[in-house]
């Protein structure tokens, strides 16, 4: 009943399948209600170079990717 909107994939996380409109629930196994649980977990528990899961949700389905972090180099 609660995740966060991808609103936009890039870099490792295009590449494991994320798109737009898919709705984040877990990192790991760690529930993640809300973009401020989301940026807790990112920044408080992982390092760039560290492999995590995600749990998400697309048209309905339950679905999980796993990637290694990477630096955003878009900007």
């Amino acid at each position: 009943t609660s995740g966060v909107i991808v609103l936009q994939a890039v870099g490792p996380a295009e590449q494991a399948g994320l798109k737009f409109n898919d709705v984040i629930v877990k990192l790991d196994k760690t529930v993640i209600g809300s973009t401020m649980d989301l940026r807790k977990y990112l920044y408080g528990k992982k390092t760039i170079g560290d492999e995590i899961e995600i749990t998400y949700y697309r048209d309905g389905k339950k679905k999980t990717a796993a990637f290694k972090l990477g630096e955003n180099t878009e900007n």
